[in-house]
């Protein structure tokens, strides 16, 4: 943005003249931006005491928290080249005052000229521009930034236009390998995604928005509220309007139910689809819902992911916070367990209690360990969270019971350490009880291997004493060999067979025996 008229009633801007009545030629020049709270602060900072900024925020809320990815303002600026060089200024108070109109006529004035305009110039290749931050404009011939729209040149090559189509498509990420796109010819499709864009990037730059988003009947806002310009209104008392909110938001959380079937999610995979739910909202029509089993599996997944590694941060810093506490530095593990629970509270469907108890209690015990009144209150508090979760902790009454000594609570006191004692006394009795069961188990498996030492010792016994009467039995049973005479030497020979032909009798001269 260029210079900003700061004085009131503003005559000139850079030299050139502010127009005082919007003529024909003036109304072509006011076009919408999407700006992000900081910059839009930072302007509207600048600008001398009774002037204003005309503006609302894309989603229609104004209290919108500062990590909110619709955290923006969408103004109106006009645009235009006197010398041929491009002026830009917002539109300011006075501006409105002098040109007799409201700020949701102009509005939707450069919403008409918006429209007309995405459809200038001719389709070609390299419209789109990289910044380094991830954010992108689009290159028009006057150099338009069309309400800052995240842009991806490589998807964008990739995605076929119309023939004759001079528009684009803003690609922005949902999540990995799933986007929401919007064409460019449509302005509300532009606003939104550029905030969500604009705005979510810094917090998030591996993606445009960590958080997919998904249409919902929401309810409308209460009569005589603010109109929205981007919103369907309402046609009577207690009808509701399509408004978008994070896929896994907690019921309630944002102020919309959640879907009651998982199959309730929109997830424009193409451009048409994209336009037809962007064009069903600007022509107060029934919003389509896309569904796609691969685009809700990619969700899942990641929702997976992103929860087990959160729970790992959990006790990582719960971790971290004994440590400190260790040390006896309170102040720090107190910053470490309160970490750990705002980690833990945003992972969805956390059915993991026991940690979040136990962090509660630990930081009860740290601030009790500071003392102060103040101190003593909140560790009553962090003590109260940690027997709600899990009633029967003891500790959580034993923190909550010194807490109340601290604040001279001593009835109530007594009665909180007398609910602790009694679940410690639980807790031992079931801990004495499993030991028992364990120790009975125990003496039943010892007695089965002794006896089964036993009868394997009694077994082998048996096999070696058949062993040897058998043996015993083989000796006894052998041929006895009679003793033989060799010239009176008194050697005996024992000769168990004689070669066939060699008949003759030892002892006997000559050659016998062998005719």
């Amino acid at each position: 943005m260029a210079d900003l008229a700061t004085n009131a009633p503003p005559e000139s801007l850079s030299g050139h003249e502010v127009p005082e009545t919007l003529s024909d030629e003036a109304k072509l020049q006011i076009l919408p931006q999407v700006w992000s709270r900081a910059k839009f602060e930072q302007v509207r900072a600048a600008l001398p005491a009774g002037v204003m900024l005309p503006h609302c925020t894309v989603n229609g809320d104004d209290d919108l928290p500062p990590a909110s990815a619709l955290d923006g303002a969408l103004v109106v600026v006009v645009v235009w080249a006197p010398t041929g060089t491009k002026i830009q200024t917002a539109v300011v108070s006075f501006h409105l005052q002098t040109w007799s109109m409201t700020f949701i006529e102009c509005l939707r004035l450069g919403m008409t000229n918006l429209r007309a305009k995405t459809k200038e110039g001719p389709a070609a290749a390299g419209r789109w521009e990289n910044h380094p931050s991830g954010c992108g404009r689009s290159v028009w011939s006057d150099g338009f930034d069309a309400a800052r729209c995240a842009l991806l040149p490589s998807l964008v090559a990739q995605r076929p236009r119309p023939e004759g189509d001079a528009g684009g498509v803003v690609v922005l990420f949902a999540a990995p390998q799933c986007v929401l796109t919007a064409g460019s010819s449509n302005p509300l499709g532009l606003c939104w995604a550029g905030d969500v864009a604009n705005c979510q990037i810094a917090q998030t730059p591996d993606l445009l928005s960590g958080t997919p988003y998904r249409l919902v009947k929401a309810p409308a806002p209460a009569p005589g509220g603010p109109k929205h310009p981007l919103r369907v209104a309402a046609n009577k008392a207690g009808d509701k309007i399509w408004k978008w909110v994070p896929y896994f938001s907690k019921q309630g959380g944002t102020g919309v139910t959640a879907a009651a079937s998982s199959q309730e999610y929109s997830v424009p995979r193409d451009r048409e689809q994209a336009d037809a739910i962007l064009n069903a909202i600007e022509n107060k029509q029934p919003v389509p819902i896309f569904t796609d089993p691969a685009a809700q599996k990619l969700l899942d997944e990641q929702a997976a992911a992103v929860a087990a590694a959160k729970k790992e941060r959990v006790l990582s810093l719960k971790a971290d916070g004994n440590a400190k506490f260790k040390e006896g530095d309170c102040q720090q593990a107190l910053k470490y367990y309160g970490a750990a629970l705002q980690t833990w509270s945003s992972v969805s469907n956390n059915d993991d209690k026991e940690t979040a108890s136990v962090l509660h209690a630990n930081s009860a015990m740290c601030l009790l360990q500071l003392g102060g009144q103040e101190n003593a209150a909140l560790a009553l508090k962090a003590a109260l969270e940690s027997s709600k979760l899990v009633p029967t902790y003891a500790k959580a009454y034993h923190r909550a019971a010194a807490a109340l000594e601290a604040l001279g609570e001593a009835e109530a006191a007594a009665e909180s350490r007398k609910q602790g004692e009694a679940l410690m006394a639980e807790e031992k009795a079931k801990k004495d009880a499993a030991r028992a069961v364990l120790a009975e188990k125990r003496a039943v498996r010892d007695a089965k291997k002794k006896a089964k030492e036993e009868k394997d010792a009694a077994a082998k016994a048996k096999r070696d004493e058949a062993a040897a009467k058998a043996k015993a039995k083989a000796e006894s049973s052998a041929p006895a060999v009679p003793p033989v005479s060799g010239g009176g030497s008194g050697t005996t020979i024992k000769i168990d067979s004689m070669p066939t032909g060699m008949g003759g009798v030892p002892g006997l001269s000559g050659m016998g025996g062998m005719g």
